[in-house]
């Protein structure tokens, strides 16, 4: 194992994920994403039906409730980026129209997979199959480090606080009838999750709000919600690490376990997210 930046990253050599993994490499990984949560391995020859092996030697693999007709049909655990630019034409939309309407920026292209599910999966495995010669990166940052970087008053307010995920934060409507806002009212998902969670095996404490999902800090003074909640993701990034945004990925879900009765800091629900997100 090799730790590819200071904060985050790490690439894993000698192991073949097509060919099966024993106990003792499933437990390595696990460790080195708890550790470093991210992992990258080179030169591997996956299809569906192995990528979504490997997902179970971790877990068992979300099915997501929609996905687009790049996505493999028969394999429902996994869900392909292309499917990504055919949102906006589901909608009406040109898919430049459709990301300008959800206004990405710098900030708010950082989010956490599927955030709004009152049990978000535990990590995304994501493979690359056609990578580009340059551009496409998709970038993770350290929100555990995030949260170690604010300051103690800071800390000790963000703590008690609750932000509301759903899908749709940001969006500016079209004129008149709008499909993707018709959309959103008759198959929202929205679920309120603590600001700060720890993490029930490392014990560390993590932001767990982002700008594309968040919206409110429910019980918060608004005047004091929207920035708390935004202190954690929009700190400078710590060094992070790329990988080529091209292919499928796979979701491994969270678990049932609680938080350690000896974590000093906070005492949030059920959690199990390694504590990264992703641009």
């Amino acid at each position: 194992m090799r730790p590819a930046a200071g904060h985050i990253g790490a690439e894993i050599g000698g192991v073949d994920l097509a060919g099966g993994l024993d106990d003792a490499q499933v437990t390595a990984i696990r460790a080195a994403v708890l550790r470093w949560k991210v992992v990258f391995f080179r030169d591997q020859k996956l299809d569906h039906a192995a990528h979504v092996a490997v997902a179970r030697r971790f877990g068992e693999p979300v099915v997501p409730g929609r996905r687009g007709t790049a996505s493999p049909p028969a394999v429902p655990e996994v869900e392909t980026t292309a499917d990504r630019l055919e949102l906006g034409g589901r909608f009406g939309m040109e898919h430049d129209e459709w990301l300008r309407r959800r206004r990405h920026t710098l900030l708010r292209g950082w989010h956490c997979d599927h955030g709004a599910r009152v049990d978000p999966p535990a990590a995304t495995i994501l493979r690359a199959e056609t990578v580009p010669p340059y551009g496409g990166d998709t970038t993770w940052a350290n929100l555990a480090a995030a949260y170690a970087g604010l300051s103690r008053p800071v800390r000790d307010f963000v703590d008690g606080l609750r932000a509301e995920h759903r899908l749709g934060v940001g969006y500016q409507s079209r004129p008149g009838d709008d499909a993707y806002v018709r959309h959103l009212l008759e198959h929202q998902v929205a679920s309120v999750h603590p600001l700060v969670r720890v993490h029930p095996e490392t014990g560390s404490g993590c932001c767990s709000s982002t700008a594309t999902t968040s919206s409110r800090s429910p019980g918060s003074p608004a005047t004091r919600a929207g920035p708390c909640s935004t202190c954690c993701w929009s700190r400078r990034p710590a060094p992070s690490t790329r990988s080529a945004s091209a292919g499928s990925r796979a979701a491994w879900p969270s678990g049932t376990t609680g938080p350690p009765s000896t974590s000093p800091r906070p005492t949030p629900p059920t959690w199990t997210i390694p504590g990264s997100c992703t641009a």
